[in-house]
């Protein structure tokens, strides 16, 4: 991190020595050769040498004197240029500048081609020399060719809303932008680009845009079904129930308790939305799953519920209830830890997860009153053992697909121990139920445990897993319905 800030310091004063420009535009330009330098941090080799962020700083800053004397002044004359002075100070190698400034100078008289593509070979290749890139030396000079026209199509199609606004060359503006589309679609989903990404995270969001300005391109925008069902509004509901329940069972619903509600229903859709995205390679089998093909749009719907959840989390704060805000927070961060790829590798931890992040929001009113009472601690372990069960059944139906992505307990022990399994946690959910002093409760704990011990029972046909699902989700329904109209 050291590093890299040194050379954002390296850049700004190099930058800011050029008083020709003026101070407003040494500044954007500083901004653009930062942005332009996380990129190119993609092209240098693993472990990044120190020589490398140097030449890549160079590489960035070169690349912003080059756009604003092409676009934002138009430069009188090429061999005079603050760009040639600049590339003749900084790049030692004479094929690199050599190339560098035979682009400029055809960029500057109007001479590129039609779609303008051979800018992305020639910068590439001049990237990569400055650089030193030991990896990309690897490659043949006809696939690095390839690779620096599928990265100008990138960067025009980044650019797209602001060229066609100027009128200024790209690719995308041209009769053949549908092919280029398709090229860009399979080039953001190549080793190549993935091998970016790992080198230089920045790649992962250029990516997800380049997809959502294609489906846009295409007319393939989110659908208002798509857009309505991806954040599990069911599941919103749910969590939005359970802490009115919570604050039911402790004695009192405040008004701040529907503002808690409703954070908790937008950290419920957060966390599906988030799980969707990190699973987005694996979850390629599940019907509607949109998150593969409109990665950027689902990320923007993740964050506009994040935001809403912060705005009613200042409400807590106001009114000075500091501890329902950060309790909200650990639910919401413990639910975020479940999407992580280390905590896929622990056969229960994710279930645990979902389970516990699924009940404790009935604890917002003992956490309001900063009192703990029987009857919500007691609600929260049937929940959480409810939920536990459900994710099981879950796990049953998803077995082949997890197999080598993620382990579960159905994964490590088999159908008929989890079935077991099963079977020994139905009694588990009537104890609690029994002891909560609820009469509503305790009669819908009773029903339950039978309840559900018969649909653990179907589930010695594998073929029946919808059912025992959909047995546990009434027996959830069934107790949120007995507490929330509890006398």
């Amino acid at each position: 991190m050291f590093q890299h800030i040194r050379m954002c310091c390296f850049c700004l004063s190099v930058l800011w020595s050029l008083k020709t420009i003026k101070a407003l535009d040494r500044l954007r330009l500083w901004v653009k050769s930062v942005n332009l330098y996380s990129c190119l941090l993609g092209f240098a080799d693993v472990g990044k040498p120190a020589s490398q962020l140097r030449l890549a700083m160079v590489a960035a800053f070169l690349s912003a004197i080059y756009d604003y004397e092409t676009d934002w002044c138009h430069a009188k004359d090429a061999k005079q240029s603050l760009f040639a002075t600049l590339l003749n100070r900084y790049v030692e190698s004479a094929e690199a500048r050599e190339q560098a400034y035979s682009l400029f100078a055809t960029d500057l008289s109007g001479n590129l081609s039609k779609d303008g593509l051979e800018r992305g070979v020639i910068a590439f290749k001049f990237y990569r020399i400055v650089i030193g890139s030991v990896w990309l030396a690897e490659y043949p000079d006809d696939q690095l060719t390839l690779f620096g026209r599928k990265l100008q199509m990138v960067d025009d199609l980044l650019d797209l809303s602001r060229d066609r606004q100027r009128g200024e060359k790209n690719c995308f503006l041209t009769a053949d932008h549908e092919q280029y589309v398709k090229e860009v679609q399979e080039f953001i989903n190549s080793k190549f680009f993935r091998d970016l990404v790992v080198r230089a995270p920045i790649y992962s969001l250029i990516g997800w845009w380049c997809q959502h300005t294609c489906n846009k391109l295409q007319g393939t925008v989110l659908t208002l079904g798509q857009f309505v069902k991806a954040p599990r509004l069911l599941t919103a509901l749910y969590a939005f129930a359970v802490v009115i329940a919570g604050f039911k069972l402790s004695g009192s619903v405040p008004a701040l308790a529907f503002v808690t509600a409703s954070a908790f229903s937008c950290v419920a859709a957060c966390i599906m939305l988030f799980n969707d995205i990190m699973d987005r390679q694996h979850d390629t089998w599940k019907p509607g799953a949109v998150a593969i093909t409109h990665t950027w749009s689902v990320m923007q719907l993740c964050l506009a519920f994040g935001v809403f959840t912060f705005i009613l989390l200042l409400v807590s704060l106001a009114l000075s209830k500091v501890w329902l805000a950060l309790f909200v927070v650990l639910v919401w961060v413990t639910g975020i830890c479940y999407s992580l790829p280390p905590v896929r590798r622990w056969y229960i931890g994710q279930a645990v997860i979902v389970a516990l992040c699924s009940a404790a929001p009935v604890l917002c009113g003992a956490v309001y009153q900063m009192k703990l009472s029987m009857a919500p601690l007691l609600l929260f372990v049937a929940l959480t053992l409810i939920v536990f069960m459900r994710e099981i059944v879950k796990d049953m139906a998803d077995v082949e697909h997890d197999r080598g992505y993620k382990e579960t307990i159905v994964v490590r022990y088999g159908h008929a121990m989890s079935v077991f399994v099963l079977i020994g946690l139905c009694p588990l959910v009537v104890v609690p139920l029994a002891m909560i002093p609820v009469q509503a409760l305790q009669s819908a704990g009773y029903s339950l445990g039978v309840t559900q011990a018969t649909f653990a029972l179907l589930l010695m046909h594998p073929e029946r897993h919808w059912l025992a699902k959909w047995g546990i989700d009434v027996s959830l329904v069934s107790l949120l319905l007995a507490a929330l109209t509890a006398a």
